[in-house]
């Protein structure tokens, strides 16, 4: 029974041959899109779906990746390799498909990249019958992960531990990197505030409708750094909210929140560095 199986899987396995070089071809095609990627995110900084470590790793590990699998799909085009690398790349590109709309960072070179590697797998089903519940299962598992944001989360990880510089790049230019890196406080959690001069002592500023909250709730886990903007960016959104982790996490926060979002935000930030907040005064 066993050899009767072997055998039909190797004849869907030949009947991939006369498609050998469109699957060759398309992985190619998807290799060389990648290093154009790789090298946009080296010159430009950062990838848009991939704003952090991942920018850089990405493109170029999977440039490395379908160039394997073109060289395999030409010279072994029978290799169940082929089904089980389709399983692989279906559900990472639908993973960050899924993820790129849902966080509205688009880039075009991954998208097309996806496409081709949807196409692939297509390709692939085609002809191998058993490899058509591996299609839709990378696509559905693929999507469902995508909804719980691992790449982002993964990357902001690991961007943060090897590449904290990248982090507070994502603050606005005028945001003092010397007070971001290290304020000299011990509370766990900085809040640190941009506001324009003129609005500052108003009833909707900062100072008044975030501030007293934030003291009276988070009197020692919390230290705030107020700021007056003499001169502001006429394109910048204010006010500009950093919340800056003792694990070097920064939230960004243009406008004015209510304070129940940027109490959830503290207390999710004082939950990453382990620290659970103090009795209020």
């Amino acid at each position: 029974m066993r050899r009767q199986d072997g055998m039909a899987e190797n004849d869907e396995l030949r009947a991939l041959r006369p498609r050998v070089g469109m699957l060759s071809g398309l992985f190619a095609i998807a290799a060389v899109i990648a290093c154009g990627v790789g090298v946009q995110s080296v010159l430009a900084g950062a990838c848009p779906t991939c704003t952090g470590l991942l920018s850089v790793v990405l493109p170029w590990a999977g440039a490395a990746m379908y160039s394997g699998l073109a060289f395999l799909a030409w010279r072994s085009p029978e290799s169940p390799w082929l089904t089980h690398a389709m399983g692989f790349y279906v559900f990472a590109h639908a993973c960050l498909v899924t993820e790129a709309v849902l966080l509205q960072r688009v880039c075009i070179g991954c998208l097309v990249i996806a496409g081709i590697a949807l196409l692939s797998g297509g390709v692939v089903s085609l002809r191998v019958r058993s490899a058509r519940l591996t299609l839709a299962l990378g696509l559905l598992l693929g999507v469902v992960a995508g909804l719980l944001y691992p790449f982002d989360r993964l990357e902001d990880s690991l961007t943060r531990r090897f590449w904290p510089s990248r982090i507070l790049e994502r603050a606005p230019a005028f945001a003092d990197r010397k007070e971001l890196s290290d304020c000299g406080h011990s509370a766990p959690v900085r809040f640190i505030v941009y506001e324009d001069e003129r609005t500052c002592r108003s009833c909707s500023s900062v100072g008044r409708r975030l501030i007293p909250g934030l003291s009276q709730e988070f009197p020692k886990d919390v230290c705030i750094h107020k700021h007056e903007l003499k001169d502001p960016p006429r394109e910048q959104i204010l006010p500009v909210i950093l919340l800056m982790s003792r694990e070097s996490r920064l939230v960004v926060v243009e406008g004015l929140p209510s304070y129940e979002e940027l109490r959830d935000l503290v207390r999710k930030l004082l939950a990453e560095t382990g620290s659970s907040p103090g009795p209020p005064k």
